[in-house]
């Protein structure tokens, strides 16, 4: 923004700068916009831009690794800093991508991603050069009235102010030293979503569950935290049960299935089938529970009220045959009983009839690819009773398929593609959500499977070459970012 409230915004795919006068929706291209190049009238992939008194524009051309000024009503533009080469001389510049002025020193200070440093260049007619100022992973930068700047750290996760001589600093911001103030979250498994839309999110590294509520930008904790034993110590799975109106998880470090009522100040959990290294939950109409235990590699199926498991799937030792599994991660149970595994190591999905012996593949054929007709380790799984279909998180293909059911199927079809799924839940509209891995954050899919919107998490403050794949190949941001936030999460996988 210039001193007359005119708003200068960067537009990577045009790779242009325009300018926006206060209260206009119509903006003046000030920079760039002869398609992308590496031309003095070009610009390619500009990250962000500064200006001064004079409306002089200062362009971060982040693929062409320098930083170009633009005067006001100038055709081309002058490189200020960087050769236009990607190096780590003091010459060069490696990806920049924010960058301020600082109108004491007459200098330009420059986050140089790329090389993990910031850099400060003269504004001096003639320099050839810039000089490092701080060693970190930069990707924002800001300057307070006594020329102290504050710096985003992506590899660490947080923000430090440094002194004006760039030697000292303090986080303000981290990632680090508050864990437990109910603001972020660790590291989220699973995901499960009830009849209003609201969202469960298993929260292992913070042990605890989280609960988004539908339309609400941030989460509260609804079970576990605390380090006790009738608390949460690695909660993988989440399932909601409307019947009791209470949740029920996996904690797989203490090998059991915990049931967290959901009124207002429980505290405490209950013990609900001890002994089981579960991973995935299901529930059938009778309100009877499936649980995979991955140890055992087999799927039990457990009464109401019952401590009592009976084998439904597998339980013949780890293996490739139809009466085996091989961790088997997650379940999914129709009407009649009948159970779809996957099976992750074997690469495929399983059904197993009530009262089977073994079971029969109805997706992929058993080895891992990325054909049609394949899938590699899959994770999560539902039931899509009005299609006649099972959908499938295929991780290792960083897509979603969808398997009919009908008899002779033998391929699927990929309907979201891109994405590291690792957990499904589905709506009664159809509408499903979907936990990416990659981007920490839980999306909402129409019918047709058209993203509409992000529910839970985010991705902007990912590790660090995430975000470098981000920022230069432009993946649209998911939400509010990695970590354990309340409004954050972080390998979000199934539910």
């Amino acid at each position: 923004m210039d001193d007359e409230g005119a708003l200068y915004v960067t537009d990577v795919k045009k790779h242009e700068v325009r300018r926006y006068a206060r209260g206009s929706t119509t903006g003046t291209r000030v920079a760039g916009a002869n398609r992308g190049g590496d031309g003095l009238h070009q610009l390619n992939n500009s990250q962000n831009v500064a200006v001064d008194s004079e409306g002089t524009v200062y362009v971060s051309d982040t693929n062409n690794h320098r930083v170009m000024k633009w005067m006001k009503g100038a055709k081309e533009g002058i490189r200020v800093a960087g050769s236009g080469e990607a190096g780590g001389e003091l010459y060069q510049l490696k990806e920049p991508t924010d960058l301020l002025l600082d109108k004491k020193n007459n200098s330009i200070i420059i986050c140089d991603f790329g090389n993990r440093r910031v850099m400060e260049w003269s504004l001096q007619s003639g320099t050839s050069r810039g000089k490092t100022i701080i060693n970190v992973y930069c990707l924002g930068l800001a300057m307070d009235d006594e020329g102290a700047i504050r710096v985003t750290d992506a590899e660490a996760r947080e923000v430090r102010r440094y002194t004006k001589a760039y030697t000292e600093s303090i986080v303000v911001a981290d990632r680090n030293g508050e864990l437990n103030d109910f603001y972020r979250l660790g590291v989220p498994h699973n995901v499960a979503v009830d009849s209003e839309g609201t969202v469960y999110v298993s929260d292992s590294r913070m042990r605890r569950v989280m609960k988004w509520m539908k339309g609400l930008g941030s989460g509260i904790i609804v079970a576990g935290h605390e380090v006790t034993e009738t608390q949460l110590q690695l909660p993988s799975d989440v399932l909601f049960d409307k019947q009791t109106n209470s949740i029920l998880i996996c904690d797989e470090a203490k090998r059991r299935v915990m049931e967290w009522p959901l009124q207002s100040f429980t505290t405490l959990g209950e013990g609900f089938i001890d002994n089981i290294d579960c991973v995935g939950l299901a529930m059938d109409d009778e309100g009877a529970l499936y649980v995979t235990d991955v140890r055992k590699h087999e799927v039990r199926r457990y009464a109401r009220g019952s401590p009592t498991g009976t084998l439904v799937a597998g339980g013949n030792g780890k293996g490739d045959g139809l009466h085996q599994l091989n961790n088997s991660q997650n379940v999914a149970v129709d009407s009649e009983g009948t159970v779809y595994v996957s099976d992750t190591d074997n690469h495929r999905v399983m059904k197993w009839m009530t009262g089977a012996k073994e079971g029969i593949r109805v997706a992929a054929n058993g080895e891992a690819g990325g054909e049609l007709y394949q899938l590699k380790e899959p994770t999560d799984l539902l039931l899509d009773k009005k299609n006649n279909s099972i959908i499938i998180c295929d991780f290792g293909n960083r897509r979603v398929m969808e398997w009919s059911l009908q008899s002779g199927a033998s391929e699927g079809k990929a309907i979201i593609d891109g994405v590291y799924c690792s957990g499904l839940a589905m709506n009664d509209e159809g509408a499903i959500r979907v936990t990416d891995a990659e981007a920490r954050e839980v999306s909402l899919y129409t019918k047709e499977y058209t993203e509409i919107m992000v529910v839970a998490g985010g991705e902007a403050g990912l590790d660090a070459w995430t975000i470098i794949f981000n920022l230069l190949h432009h993946v649209k941001p998911g939400g509010n970012g990695k970590w354990d936030e309340l409004n954050q999460l972080n390998q979000p996988r199934g539910g």
